[in-house]
């Protein structure tokens, strides 16, 4: 699909109704598109909207802020020339 058009009407509902749904799902595409500091943004004001008026919507945009967080992990130390990668 689109994700440019997706994200354009999602955070276009978001800043019209201040809705914590519309602010997760644009936090995920962002979080797809690998636009972390949108994403990250989106899924704060999602939290917050969930937290302060609509707090069924709170697991998800928690689930959105720890896949955030996984995101920006690194996998692993990346053995350097000098140092034989660990025996499995």
């Amino acid at each position: 699909g689109d994700l440019a058009a997706a994200a354009a009407a999602f955070e276009q509902v978001a800043l019209q109704h201040d809705s914590a749904v519309a602010w997760n799902n644009l936090a995920r595409l962002r979080l797809a598109q690998g636009q972390m500091p949108a994403a990250r943004e989106a899924a704060r004001r999602a939290l917050a909207r969930a937290a302060q008026a609509e707090p069924a919507w709170l697991p998800a945009a928690q689930a959105t802020q720890q896949a955030l967080d996984r995101a920006d992990r690194p996998a692993g130390p990346v053995p350097s020339p000098q140092q034989p990668a660990p025996a499995r």
